[in-house]
């Protein structure tokens, strides 16, 4: 190539304000004292995502399972797990979300079920509307949207 034709990558990371930092203050993150504590299985290919969401349901004051992949959370389930909430990745290598959510209700009581999602497609919303107690939550998605995504669903 020559100088000045080449390609130009612009990247842009939003600002990372810790939450002690704050200044907002309609955003809450705690959970409400009367709040219970949710048995939640997670499941996402993605290691840095399952270390966050690791954090930051701990932080609401949830306990979380984590698995790598719709087999791990299939055998969890069968070895006996049972969450209160399920939060599957729609897009993993191997076995899908659809894959895995449809193996998980011909086993188990329908049990509410998050899909997470970084392309809100067609097949997604379809998905969440084929069954029973499923839901959908975009990526990337904040600490208070998760929070309240997780009540609506206990609230149906």
């Amino acid at each position: 190539s020559e100088p000045g034709q080449g390609t130009r990558i612009l990247l842009k990371f939003p600002v990372f304000v810790p939450l002690s930092e704050a200044k907002d203050s309609s955003v809450q993150f705690q959970p409400k004292p009367d709040q219970n504590a949710l048995r939640i299985l997670a499941v996402d290919d993605d290691e840095l995502i399952r270390m966050t969401l690791q954090k930051t349901l701990e932080f609401l004051g949830h306990e979380i399972t984590l698995t790598s992949g719709g087999e791990d959370a299939l055998l969890q389930l069968e070895g006996g797990l049972h969450p209160d909430v399920i939060l599957l990745d729609f897009n993993m290598p191997t076995m899908s979300g659809a894959q895995t959510l449809a193996r998980m209700r011909a086993m188990t009581d329908p049990i509410p079920v998050l899909i997470t999602t970084g392309r809100m497609d067609q097949e997604a919303l379809n998905l969440a509307t084929s069954y029973s107690h499923v839901s959908l939550l975009q990526k990337p998605y904040s600490i208070g949207e998760l929070r309240e995504k997780l009540q609506e669903i206990l609230m149906v």
